[in-house]
Order: C-alpha cells, then sequence, then structure tokens
C-alpha cells in the first residue's frame, strides 16, 4: 500500500532520529565544515551537494563518511551545483528589493512582483531537495532538475512538510546559538536527503 505524505513524514522523522543519534560525531564535523565552507556564499551549493553525498556514503553499506568519494563529486557537478544553490537566494534578494520599493512607493505592482520572486524563490529551494539528492548521486544536472520538479509534483505534501520542518529545525537551532552551527546542517540535510529516498532518477 502506498504511504500518504503524512506517513512517510512520521516515517522520514524516525529514521532521521535514530541516524542521527547513531552517526552523531560524523555528522557534527560534517555540519561545523560546511558552515564554514558556505560562508562566501557562492560556495552554499557545492557545500550543500558534498554534505548530501557524505550522508549517502555514511547511509550506505560503507557506513563511513568517504570525504574523498564527496569531494569528488563536487568536483564533477560544481558548475550546477553553485547555480541551483544561487538561484533561490537571487529570488529571495529581487523579492525584498522588490518589498523595500513597495514600502516607499506602494505600488501594486511592487507588492505584486515581490510575492511572485519570493513565490519563485521558494519553490526552487523546495525542488533544490531531491534535485541535490538526485546530483550527490551522480545524476546530470538536467536530470538532477527533472528530478526535483517531478518528486515535488509528485510529492506536494511531503514538500510541504519537508520544508516546513527544516525550517523548524533552524528556527530551533537558532534559539539555541551554537546548535545552529552543529546541529542544523546534520539534522536537516539528513531529513532531506531520508525525505526523498530513492524516488529520484540517477
Amino acid at each position: 500500500m502506498t504511504e500518504s505524505g503524512p506517513e512517510r513524514f512520521g516515517r522520514t522523522l524516525r529514521t532521521t532520529a535514530r541516524f542521527v543519534y547513531r552517526n552523531g560525531p560524523q555528522l557534527v564535523g560534517l555540519s561545523v565544515l560546511w558552515s564554514l565552507a558556505v560562508l562566501p556564499v557562492v560556495t552554499l551549493g557545492p557545500a550543500t551537494l558534498g554534505f548530501y553525498a557524505a550522508v549517502g556514503s555514511l547511509d550506505s553499506d560503507r557506513n563511513r563518511v568517504e570525504l574523498r568519494s564527496a569531494l569528488g563529486t563536487v568536483r564533477r557537478r560544481l558548475v550546477p551545483a553553485v547555480a541551483f544553490g544561487l538561484a533561490p537566494l537571487l529570488f529571495f534578494a529581487l523579492s525584498a528589493s522588490y518589498l523595500y520599493a513597495f514600502l516607499g512607493s506602494q505600488s501594486t505592482f511592487q507588492f505584486a512582483a515581490a510575492l511572485a520572486t519570493f513565490y519563485v524563490g521558494l519553490y526552487l529551494g523546495l525542488v533544490n531537495v531531491p534535485a541535490f539528492v538526485a546530483l550527490s548521486r551522480g545524476a546530470s544536472a538536467k536530470t538532477a532538475i527533472e528530478s526535483g520538479i517531478g518528486w515535488t509534483a509528485a510529492n506536494p505534501t511531503l514538500t510541504m512538510l519537508v520544508g516546513l520542518c527544516t525550517l523548524a529545525i533552524l528556527v530551533v537551532t537558532l534559539a539555541l546559538t551554537i546548535a545552529v552551527v552543529l546541529v542544523f546542517p546534520a539534522a536537516a540535510f539528513s531529513f532531506q536527503v531520508k525525505a526523498v529516498g530513492d524516488d529520484v532518477t540517477v
């Protein structure tokens, strides 16, 4: 029987909790590396791709982080990783600029543009989750994008829940200050990889 979105979400939460508990030290180390790697911003995509690839090796029969393999994946998919990582940020920046302009002009167009660009940025961010999973498993940029769009379309409820859960993890870890560096990437990215599972084309 096919699982519903909420059922799969609940199962993903349980399996992610066990995975993070068993692999805590390795994931915390990866989280620190990711937090340092994303400081230039332009490296957000490659750093995230590397984290996804590392989670994949840790969650396999090898049961260890293979940094050399993860770095190899990043090198092979560097250009799409940079593009995927920056695309949502670009639209969020556009949304912020339109919103700022709206506050001064009260223009309906500026407000509509702010909403539209924010929605596009949010959508691209959600599509990036399965797209990065596909990239981390060796898919081409075209295949990864197609997989991301297809997965979000086929799993609208789960996509929404993944986004909300990721936001909740971010808010909680931000409240705990240092936890955002040590815990957020480990919990959020492990959860995202588990949520997508094997439902992407490589």
